[in-house]
């Protein structure tokens, strides 16, 4: 009985530390593109970076010039933000479906990068473990 307890932490233990340690699964190389009006496009992009990074947006001028770029959540992108862009290109953007479909996977996305930590796992280790 002994031998199968063993065994059954040892799964247990692999299953949690896999869940932690595997990325939360995003969307890779996924771009899409909404036209804003009067020549301005969009293209909102997936995170980059699996672990800390976001959803964001980049616009461009009718030359397909970037002129502002900006994280789903409001905060800057690579150090930039939308003050560049026209409000009016903007509340496009923000009110298309597209957007408010990638603000819904960044919410979704953050959740699952939180629902565990070394916090919590190293507590129920300590209340759950006995090593004999």
């Amino acid at each position: 009985m002994k031998k199968y307890k063993k065994y059954f932490i040892l799964l247990l233990t692999t299953i949690l530390l896999f869940s932690f340690f595997l990325p939360v699964i995003v969307e890779a190389g996924s771009s899409v593109y909404v036209d804003l009006g009067n020549g301005w496009k969009a293209r909102i992009d997936a995170p980059h970076e699996k672990k800390t990074g976001k959803y964001h947006g980049h616009v461009f001028n009718p030359k397909g010039v970037q002129k502002g770029v900006e994280n789903v959540d409001g905060t800057k992108h690579d150090g930039k933000t939308f003050k560049d862009v026209p409000k009016k290109r903007v509340e496009n953007l923000k009110k298309s479906k597209e957007w408010k479909k990638a603000v819904e996977k960044n919410k979704v996305m953050q959740q699952q990068r939180t629902k565990l930590t070394w916090k919590k796992f190293l507590s129920w280790c300590a209340k759950n473990l006995v090593i004999s």
